[in-house]
């Protein structure tokens, strides 16, 4: 085995701690909304959500689920058509227009689409809700096929489901005003706590990439909303200045472009000094 030379492994570790350091400026965390209330499509930094840039209004969609795929790319929106029926679409940033779409296929007749959530690797879960019963499927970003995980609850309406970086599903239950965890293979839930408030309608929520922080809006109606993140114990510690809404949210990690470019560059010029035998 050969082994790499002491001024080569000191650059590499010294390039690896300017980019661990420099992760929190590199990058911001922005939420991409469907405003269902006032019929917009805008975007905000989830640390500062009165700062809103609206995108587009007179905006029609009745997507009841939003989520990014793992890599950030691409926002798809789950919408909802009919009892049993929805459709999956890929969305611009730019104004939220149709990029791309598929049918939803092999739900119950009776269900409402609820809840979109995409993962590691691009495992997709969806909710519904249909008859008091709440289920949760798996659904390929591709085709649009589903296939059922379980009931999660027989008693509660599921509203909306999140996946974190590590692929932990949490679901808001708009029944008991309570946020769960979800086993994957079962659909079983675990009561993580309540937050109090009276939820009602969409809800949204979505994890922060960069921080882990799982981030909601419980909307309590007249345009009402909660927003935080959520606690250990389900309750949320609120950030003011969300305006009159009902929000559906997916949260992506927008690299800031001017810093971006001065780290690499610095990167590579301390990489060239640090070549061995230079």
């Amino acid at each position: 085995m050969q082994l790499q030379p002491a001024s080569l492994l000191a650059g590499f570790m010294t390039l690896t701690s300017v980019s661990e350091a420099a992760t929190s400026v590199l990058q911001s965390a922005t939420a991409y909304a469907v405003d269902l209330r006032n019929d917009r499509f805008l975007s905000f930094d989830v640390k500062n959500p009165g700062s809103q840039n609206v995108l587009a209004t007179g905006y029609s969609g009745n997507y009841f689920g939003l989520d990014f795929n793992h890599t950030g790319t691409t926002l798809y929106g789950l919408l909802y058509t009919d009892f049993g029926a929805a459709r999956l679409d890929s969305l611009s940033l730019t104004n939220g227009s149709i990029l791309g779409s598929v049918t939803v296929g092999g739900l119950d007749s009776n269900a409402v689409v609820t809840g979109l959530t995409v993962g590691p690797n691009n495992l997709a879960h969806l909710t519904t809700f249909g008859v008091s019963t709440s289920k949760l499927y798996t659904i390929d970003l591709t085709t649009g096929t589903t296939a059922l995980v379980g009931v999660m609850t027989s008693s509660g309406f599921i509203v909306d489901i999140a996946a974190s970086p590590s692929g932990d599903l949490v679901v808001h239950n708009a029944t008991t005003d309570s946020f769960h965890s979800v086993n994957p293979e079962t659909g079983a839930l675990t009561l993580i706590g309540s937050h109090g408030i009276d939820a009602n309608f969409t809800q949204g929520m979505d994890f922060d990439p960069t921080s882990d922080f799982l981030f909601a809006a419980v909307y309590s109606g007249d345009g009402v909303n909660t927003y935080g993140t959520v606690s250990s114990d389900g309750t949320i510690d609120q950030i003011a200045g969300l305006l009159s809404g009902e929000y559906e949210i997916a949260i992506v990690v927008v690299p800031e472009p001017g810093i971006a470019s001065l780290l690499i560059a610095t990167a590579a010029m301390m990489f060239r000094r640090r070549r061995p035998g230079t």
